[in-house]
């Protein structure tokens, strides 16, 4: 794995996001591992069996349950999992890695600096897991929002964070998240999926998965008995949602003027079973709600003027010129663009607006906050930016609020 930087200190980075957990060693230049933030549970035996990644949330067999560890704030859902998911990347994903001997890092969702309450709840809960079960020595928190600007070569920028909760409009002021100036729009992906299935529905267009109930194969005829296998609501759940992003990721364009080259080709899509739906007018239904004032809804570009309006009036040109987006969803065509051409529409004349590139291609999108997280584990007074066991077993939850910014 090549590196950003030389990594002397046994860092292990996380990030836990609403669409992926991304996990690998501080140093390296993308994470070594990104997984849905999901378990799957399947009673098997009386025996109750957790498994984690991709391929068992879309396996076909009875029964499977899958479980949510991380909900749309960012707030830790299912934290009953959380301790078998630590377990399972130590054994399995790290190689049998003993956690007394590294660090680890832990990306926290900026936004939830306006729920301090829940933040304080997050941080519990990962320095019981990381100091009490892993047994590791020290743990690092920062905010997403700043290592993504980290990713991007700044310290002082507006972070748009396009993911699948929401859109998070974070001001970033050298290094430091401006609580009382972040903005949300609420169309991220969970929306957008919700949006386009309901588009969808009324048009009468199905979604279809490989897991949608179906005869099993067998022998016998046409009159011997058929199994069924009929997944679990949880499960199929997770696979429409999954086959809708895909559709996003595929097919959703932002675009400043229409492409004369397309056609209704680029708008079909195979669902399982190569089942070929147009979804043209359903698709581009969706860009426009991002750049259009509503009653229910701010546009982006006003939510990034109402944010840069609240930093202090010295550095606003500097937010202007300095846009750092990431995101999964931020990788989508077109949208850093579009996103430049609208804000410099209502920017302060004088003030030029510009959407930063990342240090590099894999520090874009979805791994641009644990990128940040890698560069900052590799920081020479990265152990002054950490919290000790032995901090944590003389103060307790009091040294999370003396520490912790």
């Amino acid at each position: 794995m090549m590196n950003v930087v030389n990594n002397t200190h046994n860092v292990l980075v996380y990030d836990f996001g609403t669409s992926a957990i991304k996990f690998g060693y501080g140093g390296d230049i993308k994470p070594l591992f990104s997984i849905p933030p999901y378990s799957a549970q399947r009673n098997q035996d009386d025996e109750l069996h957790i498994q984690f990644g991709e391929e068992w949330l879309q396996k076909d067999l009875p029964g499977v349950e899958v479980m949510n560890m991380v909900n749309q704030d960012g707030t830790i859902k299912d934290r009953e999992m959380i301790m078998p998911f630590f377990d399972w990347t130590y054994d399995t994903c790290f190689g049998e890695l003993d956690p007394q001997e590294w660090k680890v890092l832990f990306s926290q969702p900026s936004s939830l600096l306006k729920q301090p309450a829940h933040l304080s709840s997050r941080r519990k809960l990962f320095a019981e897991l990381a100091f009490e079960f892993g047994n590791h020595t020290q743990i690092s928190y920062q905010h997403d929002a700043s290592l993504a600007c980290y990713a991007h070569g700044i310290h002082t920028g507006v972070v748009i964070d396009f993911g699948m909760s929401c859109l998070r409009v974070v001001p970033v002021l050298e290094g430091h998240p401006l609580r009382r100036a972040i903005k949300i729009h609420r169309l991220g992906g969970f929306e957008m999926t919700d949006r386009l299935f309901q588009a969808m529905s009324t048009n009468g267009k199905s979604i279809r998965t490989f897991l949608d109930p179906k005869p099993s194969d067998g022998f016998g005829g046409f009159f011997a008995p058929q199994r069924t296998i009929v997944p679990s609501q949880s499960q199929l759940s997770f696979c429409r949602r999954n086959v809708l992003i895909d559709m996003i990721k595929n097919h959703l364009k932002f675009k400043l003027e229409p492409d004369p080259k397309e056609t209704i080709a680029d708008y079909v899509y195979f669902m399982a079973g190569r089942e070929p739906v147009d979804i043209q007018s359903e698709i581009e239904s969706l860009s426009s709600n991002f750049w259009i004032d509503s009653n229910e809804q701010k546009s982006l570009t006003t939510l990034v003027a109402e944010a840069i309006a609240l930093t202090p009036p010295e550095t606003q040109a500097t937010m202007w010129s300095t846009i750092v987006t990431c995101g999964g969803l931020s990788k989508l065509p077109g949208f850093n663009v579009v996103l430049e051409h609208q804000l410099n529409k209502v920017k302060p004349k004088n003030m030029p607006t510009n959407v930063v590139k990342p240090i590099c291609q894999e520090a874009s999108g979805s791994f641009a906050v644990w990128v940040g997280g890698s560069i900052v584990a590799s920081y020479a007074n990265f152990p002054d930016l950490c919290i000790s066991s032995t901090e944590w077993n003389e103060q307790g939850e009091r040294i999370l609020e003396l520490k912790c910014l």
